[in-house]
């Protein structure tokens, strides 16, 4: 059972509801800068979570999350950094796969 009130289970009220509204946004300014659209959602996941860990009006969602996609595909940004490497890794095994 869940406990009010406490952070670490604390849900935002209003986070589906701008994840339904924003998600398009998100993905899309991400995808814009990444030229791609799997790192885009990836990035969108890491935003949305910081999202439902702010404190941010919902009626502010839209431009909150559109400079937290911005700040988080900023070049040496940890996100970017592992999202860069995450790639490079899936390239190499790719590259090595057994071929049927």
């Amino acid at each position: 059972m869940a406990v009010a009130g406490s952070v670490r289970g604390a849900v935002r009220a209003d986070l589906e509801e701008v994840i339904r509204r924003d998600y398009r946004l998100v993905v899309g300014v991400a995808a814009r800068v990444l030229g791609s659209q799997e790192e885009a959602e990836d990035v969108a996941q890491e935003v949305f979570l910081s999202f439902g860990r702010s404190s941010v009006p919902g009626e502010d969602a839209r431009g909150w999350l559109s400079v937290a996609a911005a700040l988080d595909m900023s070049p040496g940004s940890v996100g970017t950094t592992v999202r860069r490497a995450e790639s490079a890794l899936r390239k190499e095994l790719n590259r090595h796969a057994p071929s049927d």
